[in-house]
């Protein structure tokens, strides 16, 4: 987006970019058609092309009864004029310069069966972001975070060797908390140069409520975080009510996590990972859409859910716009905003992309 401004002899222009590192432009199991005005709100958005459920390549890759395969769900965004797929950190330069979206394509969880092969064919079709495991203790490259003790494997070394080969970017979103800090000095020990950031997520020790809580297990602490920001990666807040409060459904909580995190890890590390959707949405339909989701999300005792699953004030597709205006309410300078708002996710993107 772009903002003229005219200020006598000393005309400007100021860019204003506005990201979501983990966001979803229709509500979870619907098609992904997006809000036709989404380019004026957001210019860049990372979107999960499959869902965590499909735990096989062949799922991924061919789709199911249920879900489509990931060539599917592409090309149901690339019907759309105002999405465009960014593959290359070149295809970002116009990023806030166009009237489309640009979308980064990932997955919320490695299949189990993945080796170079199968990353290089999930690359093929555009994925560029990987999250090593979605919830579960005892994926076979290393534990979610309903085990926040479980290490990385061998397997997962090797996954992460591959994904280094191939391009991918590691996202440490859901994965258990001594997984994620294994994965930080497997990449240190071994000068390994794989970009990796946390899509979404919120900050274990803010967590209001009860810390041994599962939705604040699903939280990283602030060594795992500290250790993504010294890698030049990014540290995305998401708006999930349950993930941050045991009762404040308000966006206060949100609202902290940003703040404490910017204030902490730095002005260019903090991003938007909303972990929401771009629209306005029915509130019954939406209640509806919840008590599935927590159908799903508790049949093993993960992630516990509840209406509304991100606050009320962000049910809209100019959400980020609210973000922005409660973030210099609660006092964080303009420079630090326009950041969290947009620009330290865009040039993460930028440089990573292979």
């Amino acid at each position: 987006m772009t903002l003229q401004l005219d200020v006598s002899s000393n005309s400007y222009i100021i860019i204003l970019m506005r990201a979501d590192s983990l966001g979803f432009l229709s509500p979870q199991a619907t098609p992904p058609e997006a809000d036709l005005l989404l380019p004026q709100y957001v210019d860049l958005m990372h979107v999960t092309a499959a869902p965590p459920m499909l735990k096989q390549s062949e799922e991924l890759l061919n789709g199911t009864d249920r879900f489509p395969s990931i060539a599917q769900f592409r090309s149901t965004l690339e019907s759309q004029s105002n999405l465009i797929i960014a593959e290359s950190g070149k295809d970002l330069n116009k990023v806030g310069d166009s009237d489309k979206t640009c979308i980064i394509l990932g997955l919320q969880e490695a299949p189990h069966d993945a080796n170079k092969a199968t990353l290089e064919e999930l690359h093929r079709q555009g994925i560029r972001v990987i999250t090593l495991s979605y919830q579960q203790g005892d994926h076979p490259f290393g534990s979610g975070y309903t085990n926040p003790e479980g290490h990385l494997t061998y397997r997962g070394r090797d996954f992460l060797l591959d994904c280094e080969a191939v391009g991918i970017i590691i996202d440490l979103s859901h994965v258990g908390h001594q997984t994620a800090r294994d994965v930080l000095n497997f990449r240190d020990e071994q000068q390994l140069c794989f970009p990796v950031f946390a899509s979404h997520g919120g900050v274990f020790e803010l967590f209001d409520g009860n810390k041994n809580h599962i939705n604040n297990t699903r939280n990283l602490p602030w060594d795992v975080l500290e250790g993504i920001a010294d890698t030049g990666g990014t540290v995305g807040i998401y708006a999930l009510t349950f993930g941050l409060s045991e009762t404040d459904d308000s966006i206060k909580p949100f609202i902290n996590h940003v703040v404490s995190a910017s204030e902490r890890l730095g002005e260019t590390t903090v991003t938007i990972g909303s972990d929401s959707v771009y629209r306005s949405r029915d509130i019954a339909e939406w209640q509806v859409l919840v008590e599935w989701l927590k159908g799903q999300l508790t049949k093993s005792g993960e992630l516990i859910p509840r209406f509304p699953d991100y606050p009320l004030e962000l049910n809209r597709p100019d959400k980020i716009e609210v973000i922005e205006e409660q973030l210099l309410v609660a006092g964080l300078a303009r420079s630090v905003v326009e950041g969290v708002a947009g620009k330290n996710a865009i040039r993460f993107f930028r440089k990573s992309l292979a």
